[in-house]
C-alpha cells in the first residue's frame, strides 16, 4: 500500500514518530564477563551485517564459553594448545625469532623506535613475554588462564627475568599506558564482536607515539565440509563430543574456537581512535586460515 493519504498506518506514523534513517548506534551496557571487560553489545559490532541482531544471551555465554576453553587447556595442556614443537626449547626458540621478526617490522615503518615497556596480551606461559623482557626494561603478560599465568612466572623466573609481572585482566590496568602492546593468534579465539571491543581496549593502553602490533586472521582458505564440521562442533548439541571421537579424541576435549575478522572493521576500529600509518605483513597460519600482523601508532602529544 502506498504511503499517503489514503494510507491511514503512514499518517499515524507521521504524526507519532519519524521514520528511521540510517544506523542508530545505542549506548552499550558493560559487563565483566571471566576477566575481561567487554561489551554486552559492542558499538562496533554494527559494522558487519553478520554479527546485527546477535541476542545479547548468546554473546555474553560466548564469553563465557571461550575463557572456560583457555582456562582448561591452562591446566591439561598450556604448551601444546598454544603452538606445535617439538621440544621445550623448540617452543621457547620459536618465540625468540617471533619477537625479532616483529620488531624487525615494526622498525620498517617506524625506525628507532624502541620501547621502554610492553604489553603482550594473551600471553600463555610466557613464549613471547621472555624474549621482550630480554629486551625490554618492563614487560606485562595478560591471559585468562591463571594457570597458564603460573607457568609463565615460572618459566621468566626459570630464564632470570625479573622485569616481568603477569596479570588476568585489562580493566586493572586503569589509566596506564605501555609503549608497545603486541598480540598474537590469540584474537582469532575470541569471537569478533567480543574481540572488536578488546581491541580497543588495547588500543586505549598504548601511550602517545606507542606503538601496537595486533594479528587477526581474516579468512579462511578450506573446504566447505571442513569449515561445516567446525561450526556444527560449535553450535550444536553433541556436536563437539561427536567431532571429538571421529578425530579420536576424547569425547570431553575442549574445543579450541576459530574465528575471522573484518579487516575492515579493524582498520576502522584503528582510525577512529586516532591511529596514524599502519603496516599489514601476512602471516602463515595453519588450519587453512589467512591472517596478517598489523602494525600501527598512536599519534604524539605534540603530533
Amino acid at each position: 500500500m502506498r504511503a499517503g493519504r489514503d494510507n491511514p498506518r503512514a499518517r499515524e506514523r507521521t504524526r507519532d514518530e519519524k521514520p528511521p534513517r540510517g544506523r542508530t548506534i545505542r549506548p552499550a551496557p558493560r559487563t565483566i564477563v571471566s576477566g575481561y571487560s567487554a561489551d554486552r553489545r559492542s558499538p562496533y559490532a554494527c559494522l558487519t551485517p553478520a554479527f546485527q541482531g546477535l541476542p545479547a544471551a548468546g554473546y555474553v555465554d560466548a564469553v563465557g564459553r571461550s575463557d572456560r576453553v583457555w582456562q582448561q587447556l591452562g591446566r591439561t595442556e598450556p604448551y601444546s594448545a598454544i603452538i606445535d614443537h617439538d621440544s621445550r626449547a623448540g617452543f621457547f626458540e620459536s618465540g625468540e625469532r617471533h619477537v625479532e621478526g616483529v620488531l624487525q617490522l615494526v622498525g620498517r615503518i617506524f625506525p628507532g623506535f624502541r620501547p621502554s615497556s610492553v604489553l603482550d596480551f594473551g600471553c600463555g606461559v610466557g613464549r613471547l613475554v621472555i624474549p621482550f623482557a630480554g629486551r625490554f626494561d618492563e614487560v606485562i603478560g595478560v591471559d585468562v588462564s591463571e594457570a597458564m599465568l603460573e607457568e609463565a612466572r615460572r618459566n621468566a623466573g626459570a630464564q632470570g627475568r625479573s622485569n616481568v609481572d603477569f596479570a588476568t585482566d585489562l580493566a586493572l590496568f586503569g589509566d596506564r599506558t605501555f609503549d608497545l602492546v603486541h598480540s598474537y593468534i590469540v584474537l582469532q579465539h575470541i569471537p569478533e564482536r567480543r574481540g572488536l571491543a578488546i581491541l580497543a581496549q588495547l588500543v586505549d593502553l598504548i601511550g602517545p607515539g606507542g606503538v601496537g602490533a595486533i594479528h587477526v586472521q581474516y579468512a579462511r582458505d578450506a573446504s566447505r565440509l571442513r569449515a561445516c564440521g567446525h561450526w556444527l562442533r560449535l553450535r550444536m548439541p553433541f556436536g563437539r563430543t561427536i567431532g571429538n571421537l571421529t578425530q579420536g579424541l576424547p569425547a570431553g576435549a575442549p574445543l579450541v574456537e576459530m574465528h575471522t575478522y573484518d579487516v575492515g572493521d579493524v582498520l576502522r576500529l584503528l582510525q577512529t581512535k586516532g591511529c596514524r600509518e599502519s603496516l599489514l605483513s601476512f602471516t602463515n597460519d595453519t588450519g587453512g586460515f589467512l591472517g596478517a600482523m598489523i602494525v600501527f601508532a598512536r599519534p604524539s602529544e605534540t603530533s
